[in-house]
């Protein structure tokens, strides 16, 4: 399936900012996303929530602006977007707006970035909506169950095992000197990238990056905190971590494992196992059976997560209590299938064309164009040059390197599970090692 060309031209700043960008003159809009090195794994102990914090001040007062609003108008104004999101080993930040409005766009940006403000109201404030935040996810079995499996897979307080918006301890004791510290430690140029797809000239976009950003001088003072040494020896496997919550009509399933990193070679076969096991169609093989075929789940499927060092492999299912145990046994058939059953020619090309025609669709609007762009370059993925790749590794996928790629990662020790909900009998809970043996020997 040829892609169609898209050239991704990246170019450096004197102070480490990156800018890459994908010129196309079929849209007048332009598409903005970016990241800084600045995620919730550089939260200190005790000061979880700090990432968190920055991510939401950031437009909540600039020194231009210094309300909320005031900087709301600008951007309404123009009919454009602008947003930060904080992600455990990144903040990213999200922006689209008219072509005409891309040099008032990039000053936002660079006023959001440079010169926040962290007011004590906005911080107050904000404090109290962290707190929200979090007291609701408390009350959803569904998030309930995945934090509990993140913290299980990456092991309790570590990264990525951690809720990345905080604990609700350490956010009450956060002050605005420690969302300062945090900033000037993090935020910097030489961790942060800039990416745009759409309707500019790339030498010109990159002047007025280089004129708004280009005399942040900052340096990022924090030490790397996640590598692929100490990763490695995180997460719990075998008894399953069980959220009482008995005013609840649903018990949420989570079960997972360690994956790779996105840069690993075992990724491609881990994604194209991972579409078929509990994506493609409705949930894969994994909707077919709990879902369609024992009817026992409201929903069932499977996600791949690859970060730079590390990642992860999640099975998610929503059940009646009374189910629970049947839905279980049936994720650990279809991960014993996956593991020692060869793939059907018929059910790989299928697998095969719906990666490459996903990705090929994502790539005719700038906004999603954008995102892809920037995991491109984020994980240095060899930029122009990757959609060749990509559909070179995808395609060359075999049976053999998806069961052996699940039966590495997705073996009875190396697996996790997590339940919240009413659930019932939960001594009779069988792990997912004890399911998935025995759904080999059947």
């Amino acid at each position: 399936m040829p892609f169609p060309a898209i050239e991704i031209k990246s170019q450096t700043l004197d102070n480490g900012l990156v800018f890459s960008g994908n010129e196309s003159m079929e849209t007048d809009s332009i598409a903005l996303t970016g990241s800084i090195k600045a995620g919730a794994i550089y939260d200190k102990l005790g000061k979880f929530g700090t990432a968190e914090f920055v991510s939401r001040l950031l437009t909540r007062g600039t020194r231009s602006n210094v309300t909320s609003p005031a900087l709301s108008e600008r951007i309404e104004a123009m009919g454009a977007t602008v947003q930060f999101t904080n992600e455990d080993e990144r903040v990213r930040f999200r922006a689209r707006c008219h072509s005409s409005n891309i040099r008032e766009m990039i000053k936002i940006l660079a006023e959001c970035l440079m010169t926040p403000l962290f007011s004590p109201d906005q911080v107050e404030l904000t404090k109290a909506e962290i707190i929200s935040n979090i007291e609701e996810e408390r009350d959803d079995t569904r998030t309930i169950a995945h934090r509990q499996l993140m913290s299980l897979v990456y092991g309790e307080g570590k990264p990525f095992g951690r809720n990345s918006m905080g604990e609700v301890k350490d956010i009450k004791t956060i002050s605005r000197e420690d969302i300062l510290n945090f900033y000037n430690e993090n935020y910097a140029p030489n961790t942060t990238l800039i990416v745009a797809t759409g309707r500019f000239v790339f030498s010109d976009l990159l002047s007025q990056i280089d004129r708004e950003l280009g005399n942040w001088n900052a340096k990022s003072k924090a030490n790397p905190v996640v590598s692929p040494e100490n990763i490695s020896s995180y997460g719990i496997a075998g008894v399953p971590k069980i959220i009482s919550m008995n005013y609840k009509n649903q018990v949420d399933i989570a079960i997972g494992m360690r994956g790779v990193a996105r840069k690993s070679d075992q990724y491609y076969a881990l994604s194209l196992g991972n579409l078929l096991l509990g994506q493609i169609g409705l949930y894969g093989r994994l909707g077919k059976n709990v879902r369609e075929e024992k009817g026992v789940a409201y929903y069932s499927f499977s996600s791949l997560v690859a970060r730079s060092f590390s990642g992860h492999i999640a099975i998610y299912a929503g059940v009646n209590p009374k189910n629970t145990n049947t839905a279980i046994e049936g994720i650990a058939e279809e991960l014993s299938r996956i593991q020692f059953e060869e793939i059907a020619e018929e059910e790989m090309t299928t697998g095969k064309r719906n990666s490459l025609g996903s990705l090929s669709i994502s790539l005719d609007t700038s906004f999603e164009r954008v995102g892809i762009v920037h995991e491109i370059e984020y994980y240095d993925l060899g930029g122009s040059k990757y959609f060749e790749e990509f559909e070179n590794r995808i395609t060359s996928v075999t049976s053999g390197q998806v069961l052996k790629a699940f039966a590495e990662f997705a073996s009875p020790s190396h697996m996790s599970m997590a339940l919240a909900g009413p659930v019932q009998n939960d001594k009779q809970i069988r792990t997912p090692g004890e399911l998935l043996g025995k759904a080999a020997l059947s």
